[in-house]
């Protein structure tokens, strides 16, 4: 998977704290992008960045780096021409909405998927009425 994301041109922003890799946060540029937990994945349009696969080492947590990160990742990428990005969590991942929230991301839908297994199938707003 690594491979796949260098070789596809991906970023990987890396924050240290001393000689510890505190965080680090992917971004896409191009390409399909799996939402696996959501049981879809996307296209990445034009000028579109997708932030992904983010993750802020235990020791370090508290010291906002997470919302920090995902806010440079932003600026960069608007500095560079990008006119729309992306992020997304799990429903359960509240530590991750908050940081989203304080980086100044917005929801603008909520995707969900029926988990079998490893399996996740997505459903549509009607499907998750009729499975509730």
């Amino acid at each position: 998977e690594l491979g796949l994301r260098i070789e596809r041109g991906d970023d990987c922003y890396v924050g240290w704290v001393g000689k510890d890799v505190a965080h680090y946060s992917w971004v896409q540029h191009r390409g399909i992008h799996p939402i696996t937990s959501a049981g879809t994945s996307v296209e990445i349009a034009p000028a579109t960045f997708w932030i992904y696969n983010c993750h802020t080492a235990h020791a370090h947590r508290g010291r906002r780096l997470y919302p920090r990160t995902l806010q440079r990742i932003a600026n960069e990428s608007f500095a560079a021409g990008a006119t729309e990005g992306w992020i997304y969590t799990s429903a359960d991942n509240v530590a991750s909405q908050h940081g989203v929230f304080r980086a100044g991301f917005q929801v603008v839908d909520t995707l969900r998927a029926l988990r079998v297994g490893q399996h996740y199938r997505a459903l549509n707003r009607d499907d998750a009425m009729n499975a509730a």
